[in-house]
């Protein structure tokens, strides 16, 4: 709910609303550098909102340890782009 992301005095976005709900498939599509990866970088942990909350099954979870969302069942999964 209204989540926003800066990296030192850029904000990259701000008042995000996105609702999942259960037994249905999302996707979230936009142009390179649009921040697709950042918002699920910032729904999974792994970088801090600079405002809003993120909840999981109830549950605030923006100020949770990424390992510990992960665990809940919430996780990231990245594209594998293999060289060989």
């Amino acid at each position: 709910t209204n989540v926003g992301l800066r990296f030192g005095d850029k904000e990259l976005y701000k008042d995000v609303n996105l609702k999942f709900t259960k037994g249905n498939c999302y996707g979230i599509i936009g142009a390179n550098g649009a921040g697709k990866t950042s918002i699920l970088r910032t729904i999974s942990g792994l970088v801090r909102p600079s405002a809003g909350k993120i909840e999981f099954l109830g549950q605030e979870i923006q100020k949770e340890p990424a390992r510990k969302i992960d665990a809940s069942g919430l996780s990231q999964v990245p594209e594998g782009r293999w060289r060989k």
